[in-house]
């Protein structure tokens, strides 16, 4: 079984047989610290410092950009696109004014941080950010990786739910499965991709 939920911002915690949290910036607390931590980009709306020093424990892998870990004096393992790492695979995308971004696919979970490009590869879940200026490259992406669920993120639910409305909205229309998640909602997903 895979559990997902929305943190807030970009920030996503899976848990299967471990516990991995992605862009530890969130307005959601995560239920437990996390195994691995993965972010995707040095944007302070994927990674704040205390966040991610209140995520981990002593035994928690951190996984970014080269980068990301520079420009936050952080301890961790640098990743590029084509890595492949404790069953997470890394894909190199392009995020707004980035330095380096990184997707990762990491136990059937799609995640690429602000990119509307997504890498060809099969997916239970995707999280997406959700711009309206990119719907059709959003759309366009989840029609290549048909995961079973398109989930927006990127967005503050006060402010900007319309965007995140919209994307569904738009990827509904094409056929995909998707759906909104409420900062801190839980989602149990079949973690086999058939």
């Amino acid at each position: 079984m895979l559990e997902v939920r929305w943190l807030g911002n970009s920030c996503v915690e899976v848990v299967s047989s471990r516990r991995i949290l992605i862009d530890p910036c969130y307005t959601v607390e995560p239920e437990a610290p996390a195994d691995i931590i993965l972010v995707t980009h040095e944007h302070s709306d994927h990674i704040n410092p205390e966040h991610l020093a209140k995520a981990r424990k002593p035994e928690t892998r951190v996984y970014a950009p080269k980068s990301t870990l520079e420009a936050y004096g952080i301890q961790g393992t640098p990743v590029r696109g084509g890595d492949e790492f404790e069953g997470v695979r890394a894909f190199s995308v392009e995020c707004w004014k980035a330095a380096e971004c990184i997707a990762y696919l990491a136990d059937g979970v799609l995640h690429a941080g602000d990119a509307a490009d997504f890498p060809s590869t099969r997916a239970v879940v995707a999280f997406t950010a959700c711009y309206p200026e990119y719907y059709s490259r959003y759309v366009e992406s989840m029609l290549k990786v048909r995961p079973r669920l398109v989930v927006p993120v990127h967005y503050s639910p006060e402010k900007h739910m319309d965007r995140a409305l919209g994307l569904v909205e738009e990827l509904r229309r094409a056929g995909l499965e998707a759906r909104l998640l409420k900062p801190g909602e839980k989602l149990k997903l079949s973690g086999v991709l058939d």
